[in-house]
């Protein structure tokens, strides 16, 4: 999905009615404008991803616009439920995150997870996993103390996002030091 529009049909009831509203409205800012077409039983969704590219079109990410991307992400997750939006139900991966260069902001189709028993703790560790394939393979030790920080440590989102603040600034620190 590369700076246009899509859509996608889905069985009618995978997004509650509520959601429909809200991302109709574009009342959460964080996620790619959505409309909604009720076709037969099912929901035509259409996706207005203009000006934003999904990350799965990218090859490799150089891991300070990674660590941005994730630092995004993980401070959308923690306000979506402000919106309504829990975000347990929020799908992470390369195709549904978003990216804009020219902005340098993070927005996300929302699509809700099958399960609704699903965890935000394994949704986030997946994509975390997923994300650092696109990075040099020297850099993946961020991604680790990620996982780590989620899975034993029990950061919230919130929690994620600083850390991943000072990644950054100590990435930045170390290029300082290097000139």
């Amino acid at each position: 999905m590369r700076n246009k529009d899509y859509q996608i049909e889905f069985k009618a009831g995978r997004f509650k009615e509520y959601e429909k509203t809200v991302l109709s409205a574009n009342l959460c800012i964080h996620f790619i404008p959505m409309s909604f077409v009720k076709y037969g039983s099912n929901d035509i969704v259409r996706f207005d991803c203009k000006g934003y590219t999904s990350i799965g079109q990218y090859e490799k990410i150089p891991i300070y616009h990674m660590l941005d991307i994730m630092e995004q992400i993980f401070r959308i997750l923690s306000t979506t439920a402000e919106n309504l939006i829990l975000p347990s139900r929020v799908t992470l991966n390369a195709d549904t995150v978003f990216y804009s260069k020219k902005k340098n902001k993070v927005k996300i189709a929302y699509i809700p997870l099958k399960d609704d028993k699903a965890s935000l703790r394994e949704n986030v560790m997946d994509f975390i996993y997923q994300m650092e394939t696109k990075t040099s393979q020297g850099t993946r030790g961020y991604f680790r103390t990620m996982l780590r920080c989620l899975d034993i440590d029990n950061y919230s989102m919130n929690d994620m996002a600083d850390m991943t603040f000072e990644m950054k600034t100590e990435l930045d620190r170390v290029k300082l030091d290097n000139r």
